[in-house]
């Protein structure tokens, strides 16, 4: 057009940030390569930048060779030298040499590694130090014969749930409890129960102590990264206070504080200068690598100078923080019920209340106090202290159960107001198999096609002691014997365990009727195993004789729309069966007075928070004077007491289904003729 004039407008458009990126050949730490790469991402990868503006067509990748692992000989995979020895440091074997085939890596010198339980094995210096329970290596080329290993001695071990158990001394410290001394009991009781009140000002250790596995104290999943240490450079009670910084996370762990009304207090220093989020926790469970349920989660943040409750009210106005003084922090706790409740006071001023378990998952329990730290200026703690309204309630007995998936605790009930009881939590634990001891003691079994056995106070916590020869669905103890039901077997059945050896030899033969007793437990009063089957026909509860393995039915399934029952537990001539759906249904009981064909009496469920497959036990633990184990101080219990003065062997012989030292009627730990007197007394009422 005439008159017009026409522009040419050229636009630079520029990325965010800057140029762009250049981009290039780059050679990966398998020996591919891969074009368009840029410098640092092919680096952050391990790889190998072959210069800007490069393609793979025109470049040659380092060499791939075998990478070895020095510690245990391990060939880990064929890559370059950059990935082997710069950045792992192993060792490289060179160009066109594999792991594919044999090791080609050179094996680390073996010796005598010495195991906790006192076993030796040839192992390598890396194998014997990363096991779960660490060896001692003894050095290279050490031998195993003669066996150089210091034996365990075994005793008493107060847990710090108030529980105790006759363990070996490792297996005591592995736990955290304490060791009572070589041929210690725990009857009577010398744990003296669940804790109770506790506090610490830290000024009974030496400044500079680091807190792992310290009195009480230790740091998250038990690292000694995350312990707290003592410090003299701030006090509220002179001379000392624990600090925290950088990796610190401390907690201290509490056992069997459930139930009842508690004050958790703790003095907090905080410096003006802190520049990261500073955190006072509290779980109503914890345990060393998990499960961890949050209930207290305080956030002091810098940045908006304010601290506040990050699970129930995260965005909500707090408290303003106070710098550079001592600051009262106290939790006001109920857990009689419900969901509990907390008050939680910051210098005195309420901050929020609320009910203890937040969420879906929770205890009425207090799990741990946990000081995290993630800065690196200190932070300061003094004059803790957890206080009880009144004395917390020690485990309920005689009826157990737990649950296989859930990560929920195991219950107990003391069966008072039935059919209407109450059940208390206990230890965390999945387990699909339980039965009780005489002596209050538990075997446990959890896992899938891979059973491991453990044992237990009724308290906590469970101490593992080998994988079973087969899986194992259901667990039952009599006359001193342990037994398990083994669906999966040759032939499936029932099967005599010895928890010492873990041999497993059958007692009873299914495979023909195709019984299933995944609920399993012994009736000491007539000295016959019970198993509840539900695939059987007809389905419901049997009997099984131990000297002849017949099986008898008895009555038929629990009245419940779904008649799966997998927890088993009999006492006193009555069987309780746990069924699974506990949300929707009841457990039952079933009198074996009535005889075959009888009624069975709904109670209520341990969980109606699952669905899960479930073990149980009757553990009614020692009873002075309760000779032949029927609940009952009586006449009857004369015969069986002379027979324990006699002796124990004697006494075991004659009681298999009893326990000796409920003939200590006056509490000394011995049993003697001293114990006659207060046996009368006790017979007397």
């Amino acid at each position: 057009m005439r008159g017009a004039v026409t522009f040419l407008v050229l636009v630079a458009v520029w990325p965010v940030g800057g140029a762009y990126a250049q981009t290039g050949a780059c050679c990966g730490y398998d020996g591919l390569c891969t074009d368009g790469v840029t410098q640092i991402d092919c680096e952050n990868n391990a790889g190998t930048y072959m210069g800007d503006g490069t393609i793979c067509a025109a470049v040659t990748c380092p060499p791939i060779g075998a990478c070895c692992r020095p510690s245990d000989g391990t060939c880990v995979m064929d890559t370059t030298w950059l990935l082997c020895s710069y950045y792992w440091h192993y060792n490289w074997l060179g160009e066109g040499t594999t792991c594919a085939g044999s090791n080609p890596c050179p094996q680390p010198p073996q010796g005598a590694c010495c195991q906790p339980s006192g076993e030796c094995q040839y192992l390598s210096q890396y194998e014997c130090e990363n096991q779960t329970y660490p060896g001692v290596y003894q050095g290279d080329g050490t031998d195993c014969d003669p066996n150089p290993c210091p034996q365990p001695v075994f005793g008493a071990c107060c847990f710090p749930s108030g529980g105790c158990l006759v363990v070996a001394d490792w297996q005591c410290a592995a736990e955290l409890g304490t060791f009572l001394g070589e041929g210690a009991i725990c009857w009577p009781n010398p744990c003296g129960g669940p804790a109770a009140d506790w506090s610490d000002n830290f000024d009974t250790y030496a400044n500079g102590t680091v807190l792992y596995n310290v009195g009480g104290w230790t740091g998250w999943d038990n690292s000694p990264a995350a312990a707290g240490q003592v410090s003299d450079a701030q006090a509220r009670s002179a001379p000392h206070s624990v600090a925290v910084k950088l990796t610190a996370d401390a907690i201290h762990p509490f056992a069997g504080i459930e139930g009842g009304q508690w004050v958790l207090t703790a003095w907090q220093y905080i410096p003006s200068n802190l520049s990261g989020m500073t955190y006072y926790v509290v779980n109503s469970y914890y345990q060393h690598g998990g499960p961890y349920y949050w209930t207290v989660e305080l956030h002091f943040d810098p940045a908006t100078d304010r601290v506040t409750d990050a699970l129930r009210d995260p965005s909500g106005p707090g408290l303003a923080i106070i710098y550079d003084q001592w600051v009262e922090i106290r939790l006001v706790i109920d857990l009689s019920g419900g969901l509990g409740w907390i008050d939680q006071y910051y210098n005195g001023q309420l901050l929020l209340s609320g009910n203890w378990i937040v969420g879906s998952v929770g205890q009425l329990a207090i799990g741990n106090v946990d000081l995290y730290a993630p800065h690196p200026e200190t932070v300061y703690y003094d004059d803790l202290s957890l206080v009880s309204a009144g004395a917390p309630p020690a485990a309920t007995r005689p009826l157990f159960a737990g649950v296989q998936y859930g990560n929920l605790p195991t219950r107990t009930t003391d069966l008072s107001g039935f059919p209407s009881v109450t059940w208390k939590n206990g230890f965390v634990f999945e387990l699909n198999g339980a039965a009780g001891r005489p002596d209050g003691a538990l075997y446990l079994s959890a896992g899938d096609f891979n059973t491991k056995l453990y044992h237990a106070p009724i308290e906590g916590p469970a101490i593992y002691l080998f994988d079973l020869q087969e899986d194992v669905s259901g667990l039952a103890y009599g006359r001193g014997r342990l037994f398990g039901f083994a669906p999966y077997a040759s032939p499936m059945g029932i099967y005599e365990i010895n928890p010492t050896t873990g041999e497993m030899l059958l007692v009873a033969n299914t495979s023909g009727s195709q019984r299933r007793f995944f609920g399993l437990d012994y009736n000491a009063a007539d000295g016959l195993l019970y198993g509840y089957d539900e695939y059987g026909s007809p389905s419901g509860l049997c009997s099984i004789s131990i000297d002849t393995g017949t099986v008898t039915f008895v009555a038929p399934s629990v009245p419940a729309g779904n008649s799966a029952a997998r927890g088993l537990a009999c006492g006193y001539n009555k069987v309780y069966a746990v069924t699974v759906y506990g949300a929707t249904y009841p457990m039952y009981v079933y009198d074996l007075a009535q005889g075959p064909g009888g009624t069975w009496v709904p109670m209520t469920h341990p969980y109606p928070d699952s669905q899960a497959t479930s073990g149980a036990a009757w553990v009614p633990g020692p009873m002075a004077g309760d000779m032949d184990c029927n609940g009952y101080v009586e006449f009857d219990d004369i015969n069986p007491f002379v027979a324990a003065l006699t002796g124990q062997a004697i006494y075991e012989a004659a009681y298999p289904d009893c326990y000796w030292r409920n003939a200590d009627c006056n509490l000394n730990g011995i049993v003697d003729f001293d114990d006659i007197n207060p046996f009368v007394a006790l017979l007397s009422g």
